[in-house]
């Protein structure tokens, strides 16, 4: 695989073979975070292909302050902020979990119980305030640091800090309820 910055190099000369390989190159991770911000399949993928749409229209401008990834990225919670203050939020499940929550059976008592867990931490994580939600969700998932994630959202790494450190406190607090633990 080429370097990034060649790609990105060529992919400002109009090169769209180039372009082609950055967008293979970084397809799961922006997939993953159009995932976790709309909630479904058909969503992500929709904010998917238009964020790397307007990549390749913008490509000519990006400078290179920031990594490609940290680039596209923002685009995708540019464009979910859009959607999201213009639209209601239609949380719908798809994949696996969303079988187990439509009734079928589990194929074994464990697969249930990891279905299940998986299910209320989505559910706790989509509950956390946006912000706190894409901060937890870039450095979890994603692997992004305190520095990637305040480019991506725009902020700066100490509010990145302070909203990893309330989106943890709340499921602590939430799954230590749970638990029958006390939160204080």
């Amino acid at each position: 695989m080429e370097d990034i910055h060649e790609l990105v190099d060529r992919s400002r000369r109009g090169d769209r073979d180039a372009f082609r390989s950055l967008v293979d190159a970084h397809l799961d991770v922006v997939f993953r975070l159009a995932r976790r911000l709309s909630g479904n399949d058909a969503d992500a993928d929709d904010l998917s292909q238009e964020a790397f749409f307007r990549a390749w229209r913008a490509i000519g401008a990006f400078r290179g302050d920031s990594s490609f990834k940290t680039w596209i990225c923002r685009i995708v919670m540019n464009l979910h902020a859009t959607r999201h203050a213009t639209d209601a939020r239609r949380p719908t499940e798809s994949g696996p979990d969303a079988a187990l929550a439509e009734g079928s059976e589990p194929s074994g008592h464990a697969v249930a119980v990891a279905r299940e867990l998986s299910q209320r931490v989505r559910l706790a994580v989509d509950a956390l305030p946006e912000k706190q939600r894409a901060a937890l969700s870039l450095a979890v998932y994603e692997g992004m640091s305190v520095h990637e994630i305040a480019e991506v959202l725009g902020s700066r790494p100490e509010t990145v800090k302070v909203n990893l450190w309330l989106a943890r406190k709340r499921l602590r607090e939430v799954f230590g309820q749970e638990l029958g633990e006390s939160t204080t």
